[in-house]
């Protein structure tokens, strides 16, 4: 007569001990993706293409008007750069964080001659971003230079 004693499952203990290394390697690779910074890159990138999505728009504007959009008629973002039938953007680009808080927004001045467009980026260690913040006419800079720097384009 044979003896079928033999335990053919895992034990209590060992299926803890699996989870409990399913969580420290699962937590160890998601704090090394960091994936609250890669959303801030991902905005950044964004900011960046409606820069140049802008800037793009601003050297067809100036080509057939002779000069830039002075900033008291800049529209606001989702909004047509147009001049009568002439549309030069569709639609202004708006801040991936839409204004949230509000000093992620597009900012333009210009006197006609040259212009600069100022975003703000979330992520500081950017190499692209400008070396101080931008500073505001109005005091101060458009990016508190803690959590969030400056990135500007120029006229050409």
């Amino acid at each position: 007569m044979k003896n079928f004693s033999v335990s053919r499952g895992f034990t209590l203990i060992e299926i803890i001990l699996v989870l409990a290394l399913i969580g420290i390697i699962a937590t160890t690779v998601i704090s090394l993706i960091d994936p609250a910074a890669q959303f801030k890159k991902t905005r950044d990138t964004q900011r960046k293409t409606d820069l140049r999505q802008i800037q793009a728009g601003l050297e067809l504007y100036r080509a057939d008007q002779g000069a830039y959009p002075l900033t008291a008629v800049w529209p606001t973002c989702g909004s047509p750069l147009s001049v009568g039938s002439a549309m030069y953007m569709q639609k202004i680009p708006c801040d991936p964080k839409n204004g949230n808080p509000s000093q992620f927004i597009y900012t333009y001045v210009s006197d006609g001659i040259t212009y600069t467009l100022i975003s703000c980026i979330e992520n500081t260690r950017d190499l692209q971003k400008d070396t101080t913040n931008a500073p505001n006419p109005s005091g101060g800079t458009y990016c508190d230079g803690t959590t969030a720097w400056s990135y500007t384009l120029a006229n050409p």
